[in-house]
């Protein structure tokens, strides 16, 4: 009867072994597609994150597959700075090189306006005949004020899952830009853009030339917040998939 026991014992005793060795296998399975980010990969992303500095603006986490097509129209103004003659083809190609979206053709609005009369609404005009846009001359003139801010980047940490990419940073958002703004002033920068657009909660002051600095150098983390970006490679480009706040100050 010991001698049974004993064998059931051993037995249950290898079996439970084995057990344990195939879930650290599958463990170590998990983790095989998992790498740290080279450091060529974190310029070139924050590079990227630099010129998709628009949808700080927005000052909300997102799925770029919920964006409307208005929003990543109004990237690629930001980021060409002018729309006149500007083939929709140009501007599809560009935002396939940025944002896994779909962007159709329609007008342009202009975010910064302050009359809210339709005839000058547009800021740009597309043709479907030419498959191009114009300069809306009915656009009324007016300054150059309104939501953009400075905006600079912090590295915080990244990781690389198969070929998903996340990459986190902090931020500082300075005033708000007004009608005339200079390289030669000293913003308040904030930790999020609703802060910047309420004017509190300051975490330093600086030219925008010494913003960068300001930030490396800033160690009051709690009053950071992190931004994750989530980018898929496809055909050699990092497309955007997600924009997240992961905390408030």
């Amino acid at each position: 009867m010991k001698k049974i026991i004993l064998l059931l014992i051993v037995f249950f005793i290898i079996l439970t072994g084995c057990s344990n060795d195939g879930d650290k296998i599958d463990d170590k399975k998990d983790n095989t597609n998992y790498r740290e980010m080279t450091s060529g990969e974190q310029e070139k992303l924050l590079n990227i994150i630099d010129d998709l500095q628009y949808f700080d603006f927005l000052g909300k986490s997102f799925r770029v597959a919920d964006l409307n097509n208005q929003d990543v129209l109004q990237f690629t103004y930001e980021l060409l700075g002018d729309l006149n003659g500007k083939k929709f083809a140009e501007i599809e190609t560009l935002v396939s090189k940025y944002l896994n979206y779909s962007v159709e053709p329609e007008n342009v609005i202009c975010r910064t306006h302050y009359n809210v009369s339709l005839s000058s609404e547009d800021l740009y005009l597309y043709d479907s005949k030419t498959d191009s846009y114009s300069y809306n001359s009915n656009h009324l003139g007016h300054g150059g004020g309104g939501f953009r801010t400075y905006v600079v980047n912090r590295y915080v940490s990244s990781k690389v899952t198969d070929n998903t990419y996340e990459i986190i940073v902090y931020k500082g958002f300075s005033d708000l830009l007004g009608d005339v703004s200079t390289d030669e002033t000293e913003y308040n920068f904030y930790a999020t853009y609703d802060d910047a657009v309420e004017q509190k909660n300051p975490l330093f002051k600086a030219l925008p030339s010494d913003a960068s600095t300001k930030l490396e150098e800033y160690d009051k983390m709690d009053n950071l917040v992190e931004y994750k970006y989530t980018f898929k490679l496809k055909n050699e480009n990092y497309l955007l998939t997600n924009y997240e706040i992961k905390k408030e100050a």
